[in-house]
């Protein structure tokens, strides 16, 4: 722990020294400070290079489909499929699915993952690699489901 242990050791040997900065930082650490984190670079807070340009309050990788769906402040990452859905506030990492009538808010779809029809996930589910929830499941409040690999 840095703040328990690195940052007293450092203050104890006298090393300790600060720099006033106005840089752009934060811990994302949360899923709730990882979505954060996506809503400042979507909103123009952070500014970064990105991959492609940004599509209104949106970005969309160019390996990414995305069709008949709504979005707004979504970050669709590559070779993910999405037809037919609501993204708010939420990221799918590469080559995640959705499917037609899930409605995803406030949360991160993870590599390979696969959200199938009517799908509800709100504030915050989490759904891990390659993990599949299955049709018409309803996923409400820091929910999480399989996990990195």
């Amino acid at each position: 722990s840095v703040e328990r242990a690195t940052f007293p050791a450092i203050v104890a040997d006298r090393q300790l020294f600060a720099l006033s900065d106005d840089s752009y930082w934060l811990d994302t650490g949360t899923p709730q400070a990882y979505l954060e984190a996506h809503v400042d670079i979507l909103n123009g807070t952070r500014l970064v290079n990105l991959e492609s340009p940004l599509s209104g309050t949106n970005w969309i990788s160019p390996s990414a489909t995305v069709a008949d769906s709504e979005l707004s402040l979504a970050t669709i990452d590559a070779n993910c499929a999405v037809h037919g859905a609501t993204i708010t506030n939420s990221v799918l990492l590469p080559g995640a699915r959705v499917a037609e009538g899930a409605v995803i808010c406030d949360s991160i779809v993870g590599p390979g993952a696969t959200i199938e029809a009517g799908v509800v996930l709100e504030a915050t589910c989490v759904i891990g690699h390659h993990v599949t929830v299955p049709k018409g499941s309803v996923l409400r409040g820091d929910v999480r489901l399989g996990g990195p690999q």
